[in-house]
């Protein structure tokens, strides 16, 4: 049973963030690769934001993530490579101000 939203709390945020590893630029029908069938992901860059272009500080998934999710280069993180962990990040911080349910 779920509770009824409480009507005098802030209206959160609704973000969903989508990381993808390994796929290709060529791989998304919505960025213009017609051989694709990616309905989904259709849907998702359509109504909402999509980069076409990505950028990242390291080629292995652990550090990009500590570096996204960071704000900070690998060398800072003291990430370096898969199986490390880090620790405060901004999705942390988005969580401590989520309203409990």
């Amino acid at each position: 049973m779920t509770k009824a939203p409480n009507s005098t709390a802030p209206k959160q945020p609704n973000i969903l963030l989508i990381i993808t590893d390994q796929q290709r630029f060529d791989t998304i029908r919505a960025h213009g690769h017609a051989h694709m069938d990616t309905p989904n992901l259709d849907r998702l860059a359509k109504e909402g934001v999509s980069f076409s272009q990505c950028h990242i500080t390291a080629p292995s998934c652990v550090p990009s993530r500590a570096s996204l999710f960071t704000g900070y280069y690998p060398h800072v993180t003291g990430v370096m490579e898969n199986e490390q962990d880090w620790s405060k990040t901004w999705v942390s911080s988005l969580r401590d101000l989520a309203i409990p349910v």
